[in-house]
């Protein structure tokens, strides 16, 4: 099955990050729409602030990325009508990742000093893909370091898991 990405955010690259460490098999994450720089959206991915070094090398080419002589074509469209994914018979597009986010609206930051806000993000997309392990790590960080709301909002899902 051929994926492609639209949009190489916090949760894009979450959800690379976890096909790649999870080895899914006949998937193939073949192409990223992002608007933001591609040796930037390469080295946030490879070194990310709370997961560390991805164990996997990516490397930049002239079209994209690649990793386990696997190229993903990268492209840096603002309309998702222009998107290429026909052409290149794309399977899957993942989108802007409503069903993880919630009904979070534009005016919606995580503006929070502490980031915990981002972090109670994360462990949602880790719980979605099945990756209790580390949701657990980070609802317990945030339970020790949130405000109330956020404790309480971690308590709780880790209180489902």
């Amino acid at each position: 099955m051929k994926v492609a990405i639209n949009g190489f955010g916090r949760i894009g690259k979450l959800v690379f990050r976890a096909f790649l460490e999870k080895k899914i098999k006949n998937i193939d994450i073949v192409a990223i729409n992002e608007l933001g720089n591609l040796e930037s959206s390469r080295h946030l991915l490879q070194y990310d602030s709370i997961h560390g070094k991805l164990p996997i090398k990516i490397s930049k080419t002239k079209n994209g990325l690649k990793y386990n002589n696997k190229n993903i074509i990268f492209c840096s469209e603002g309309d998702p009508n222009k998107l290429p994914w026909k052409k290149m018979n794309i399977d899957v597009g993942l989108g802007e990742f409503p069903e993880f986010a919630g009904n979070i609206t534009e005016d919606d930051l995580d503006d929070d000093d502490n980031g915990m806000a981002a972090k109670l993000d994360l462990a949602k997309v880790y719980i979605e893909i099945g990756d209790n392990e580390n949701a657990e790590v980070i609802l317990q960080d945030v339970v020790s370091q949130g405000d109330a709301q956020q404790q309480f909002d971690a308590q709780q899902l880790l209180d489902n898991l």
